[in-house]
């Protein structure tokens, strides 16, 4: 545990420094399990919000549309979702509440893992994939963080009104998504989604805090100069830009 506290330790004072001092061979178990706690304790705003009777009621209201649409009769909904006080289902949606943010953080990770190995390959880094995933680790705390800030904006919102209006399971994932960009400010159905999207995926706070580690990450591990390093995070970034709002802009 020593190890890690003193790499966490380094990033916030010395990055570059922290990251050269991550390896192929640092251990991952203890800043596994410490990733894994601190997800766990960021999603305990949401139980409040996931556990809802709002959000129950909408989520078997959405259920019903379906089986109506399939032909299927009501009752293959599974009976422990009916009631919306049953002891049962507000186990299963606290559950799936901690599951979804593990499941959300481990595909936070590899997402940044791929991109920065692919952008590697291209500027003849020869780091292997390992090295990205125990960097990744170590950054992931950046990524909780972001979740926490979110499910507290989530928590104090009005989260019952818009799942009371929600019509689509679309309407009742934005009422569990919460913006730390200058998309806050702006209407989605006004400017139109690609703008939407590119505005909240560049002015995002935390996106921007992650791109500035991505550098001295860079800086810290790769054999390379100032300006490689800095074209290293531009492709990184388009590459996560087109990974986060191309698939949004074809399933929207």
């Amino acid at each position: 545990m020593h190890e890690a506290l003193d790499i966490w330790k380094k990033l916030f004072t010395r990055p570059v420094s922290g990251f050269s001092h991550i390896t192929i061979n640092t251990r991952m178990g203890i800043p596994i399990l410490i990733i894994l706690v601190l997800t766990i304790i960021s999603a305990i705003p949401l139980i409040p919000v996931m556990s809802s009777e709002t959000h129950i009621a909408a989520q078997l209201k959405f259920s019903k549309g379906i089986l109506d649409s399939l032909g299927l009769p009501e009752d293959n909904i599974s009976p422990q979702v009916i009631g919306t006080q049953n002891p049962f289902t507000l186990f299963l949606y606290t559950i799936s509440t901690f599951t979804g943010e593990i499941f959300y953080m481990a595909i936070k990770i590899l997402s940044g893992v791929l991109p920065l190995f692919i952008v590697g390959l291209f500027l003849k880094q020869k780091i292997f994939i390992k090295h990205y995933i125990t960097l990744f680790i170590f950054i992931a705390v950046i990524f909780v963080v972001d979740a926490f800030v979110k499910n507290i904006f989530i928590l104090l919102s009005d989260y019952t009104t818009a799942f009371q209006n929600a019509k689509t399971l679309e309407d009742i994932g934005m009422a569990t998504t919460a913006q730390t960009s200058i998309t806050v400010f702006m209407d989605i159905k006004t400017m139109g989604i690609l703008t939407y999207l590119t505005l909240d995926y560049f002015t995002d706070i935390f996106h921007i805090i992650f791109w500035v580690y991505i550098f001295f990450a860079i800086r810290g591990t790769w054999e390379t100069d100032l300006r490689s390093a800095i074209t290293g995070v531009v492709a990184f970034i388009m590459l996560g830009y087109l990974a986060v709002v191309v698939p949004q802009l074809l399933f929207s």
